[in-house]
């Protein structure tokens, strides 16, 4: 990403005189960025290593800064009591800086605005090294550059704060690079062992969410994962609008409302032949899948659609089939389906988003199904 952005054509190491009016004053209050239109990174340690500038921390003479930014830009520095010179070294990211790449989301919110009124580094922790418009990297006066739809932003920082970096309403986190990080072999090789014995139990008949617990729950006991990761992990409002739609799902079936409204499809279709009671099972199946969720909807329409079939005399696995598929047809809403609800918030997606596209998917489904049901079981 360090390339990518070109962020070694303008890597400078400033080193801040004891005498200097900069040494001893906050990195905020330093008007380094402001006045000079550069970015500073962080400090470069005794140990080597760039220990990333929060904005309320002192500049100190005895170390230097790694800043971003113009050559004339830099120069102007030294008026400021520093020494200024090229980076000794070409990727920053070796030193202990960690990168990740940013993209505004659909609809964001941050459009037309600026990195200093959007109060960036004060509200994620990070620092805008660069910002990608159109194929051209930007490296200099960044904070004053209304940012567009399209853009792409090289955020710096520590690896703590990367790694809590959420995608927002605002801005999609699209690659993290820890590359150069020392790998836990004995983790991996644990984590890697528990996704595979997931798999394998619930292919053996475990329940999935059993199983899947279990591994969640091996994993943090063996100390792979800790629980603070757990609940930074967790779509709340997703989980929440999903133990929602269950309940309310339920209320339709116990009350008999949902088996209701199938026997009355199923009775209007009967007389369209079997291709009609296949058509019919799917659109019912599909419907009621857009509000109840497609494994709720199957206990209404399975039963209900293979009597229908037994009872026309039609073959009752090509109607079951009809049923599975509507079931799956979740595009038109996103509480159709719990991975719906999951990308509304990180893709900035709208509830009519969903119907836009949905419709398409939908129709498509229903002819390639009634098409097969032709073609492989003569209906």
């Amino acid at each position: 990403m360090e390339d990518l952005y070109a962020i070694h054509d303008r890597l400078w190491e400033v080193r801040i005189n004891p005498d200097s009016p900069l040494a001893g004053k906050r990195l905020d209050s330093s008007g380094i960025g402001d006045t000079y239109g550069v970015t500073v990174i962080g400090s470069l340690r005794s140990d080597g290593l760039i220990h990333v500038l929060e904005p309320d921390e002192s500049l100190r003479p005895s170390d230097p800064l790694v800043v971003v930014g113009r050559e004339d830009r830099i120069v102007q520095l030294r008026d400021q009591g520093t020494v200024v010179e090229s980076a000794k070294f070409r990727h920053v990211s070796k030193l202990g800086v960690a990168f990740a790449e940013a993209i505004l989301a659909p609809r964001s919110g941050a459009v037309g605005k600026t990195l200093r009124e959007l109060n960036f580094r004060q509200t994620f922790g990070l620092t805008v090294v660069a910002i990608l418009k159109k194929e051209r990297s930007y490296r200099t006066k960044i904070s004053g550059h209304p940012l567009e739809s399209g853009d792409s932003l090289l955020l710096a920082g520590s690896r703590k704060a990367i790694r809590a970096l959420p995608s927002t309403r605002d801005f999609i986190v699209i690659e993290s690079d820890f590359s150069d990080e020392t790998i836990d072999k004995r983790q991996a090789v644990l984590a890697s062992a528990v996704m595979v014995g997931t798999v394998v139990a619930s292919i053996f008949g475990m329940p999935v969410y059993l199983a899947a617990l279990l591994g969640a729950l091996i994993l943090v006991l063996s100390g792979v994962i800790t629980m603070p990761d757990v609940y930074a992990s967790m779509e709340w409002p997703a989980l929440y609008l999903v133990a929602g739609m269950y309940a309310a799902s339920l209320a339709l079936l116990n009350t008999g409302l949902a088996g209701l409204i199938g026997q009355l499809v199923v009775t209007v279709v009967e007389p369209y032949g079997p291709l009609g009671l296949a058509a019919g099972v799917y659109l019912l199946s599909a419907a009621l899948t857009q509000v109840m969720g497609g494994q709720v909807t199957m206990l209404v329409t399975g039963p209900v659609a293979i009597s229908a079939a037994i009872s026309l005399g039609v073959n009752p696995q090509a109607i079951a089939v009809s049923a599975a598929i509507g079931c799956s047809a979740s595009f038109l809403t996103p509480i159709s389906h719990p991975v719906n609800i999951m990308v509304m918030g990180p893709g900035g997606y709208r509830f009519r988003d969903f119907a836009r596209m949905g419709w398409v998917l939908l129709v498509s489904s229903f002819i390639m199904l009634m098409i097969g049901l032709k073609l492989f079981w003569g209906l």
